[in-house]
C-alpha cells in the first residue's frame, strides 16, 4: 500500500522522475556517482522503471550494449527508479485488491523495466538472513501473510526456470513405480 501512496503522490506532483527506497534499505559507498551512470546509460531508452538492486532476477531479456544496464523482470522493490508516466499507468490500481506483494504485481503489468546488472542498494532485511528477512516482510508488510504468495506465478516461474529438472525427476519417478 506504501507503494501505491507513492505512486500517486508522484503524479499529484507531477514529479518527472522518482527513486523509491524502502526504509531499510543499504546504498553501496558510490552510489550517487553509479547513480548518475545509470541515469546516463539510459537516457537514450523508453523506460519505466530501473530497479537499483533486485534481489532476484526473473528474466534478463536482453543486455543494453555497453551498458551496465539490461532488459527483464526482477523481484524487489527496496530501491527503485520510476518514470511519471509509469506512476500514472500503475497507481490507480486499489492495493486492497492486490493479491500479492508490490514486486509480484509489477512483473505482471506490461511495463518496460530496466535492472542494474550491480546492486546499488540491498535491502538490509534481506542481506543478512534472507529467509528470516522475507518472513518479517511478509509478516509486517503492507499486503500480509494472507495475500503474499501467488502460487500460480510460483509455479509458472519455477516450470519455466526449471523445466528439464522438473522432466528429469518426473521421468525417475515414472520409470521407478513402473518398475514397482
Amino acid at each position: 500500500m506504501s507503494h501505491s501512496r507513492i505512486w500517486k503522490d508522484i503524479v499529484d506532483k507531477g514529479y518527472e522522475t522518482s527513486i523509491v527506497f524502502e526504509d531499510d534499505v543499504c546504498l553501496i559507498s558510490n552510489f550517487r556517482s553509479k547513480l548518475l551512470e545509470v541515469m546516463e546509460d539510459a537516457r537514450g531508452f523508453k523506460w519505466d522503471i530501473i530497479h537499483l538492486g533486485p534481489i532476484m532476477p526473473i528474466s534478463k531479456e536482453r543486455h543494453v550494449d555497453g551498458l551496465a544496464l539490461y532488459e527483464g523482470k526482477a523481484l524487489g522493490t527496496h530501491a527503485y527508479i520510476i518514470s511519471l508516466e509509469c506512476a500514472r499507468k500503475i497507481s490507480v490500481f486499489d492495493p486492497e485488491l492486490l493479491q500479492v506483494p508490490v514486486d509480484f504485481q509489477l512483473n505482471r503489468f506490461p511495463l518496460k523495466v530496466l535492472c542494474t546488472g550491480e546492486s546499488l542498494a540491498k535491502q538490509e532485511s534481506m542481506e543478512s538472513e534472507p529467509l528470516v528477512g522475507l518472513w518479517k516482510s511478509t509478516w509486517n508488510g503492507d499486503i500480509g501473510i494472507d495475500r503474499t504468495f501467488d502460487l500460480n506465478y510460483l509455479i509458472r516461474f519455477c516450470t519455466k526456470r526449471f523445466r528439464t529438472l522438473i522432466i528429469f525427476f518426473a521421468a525417475i519417478f515414472v520409470w521407478f513405480f513402473t518398475r514397482v
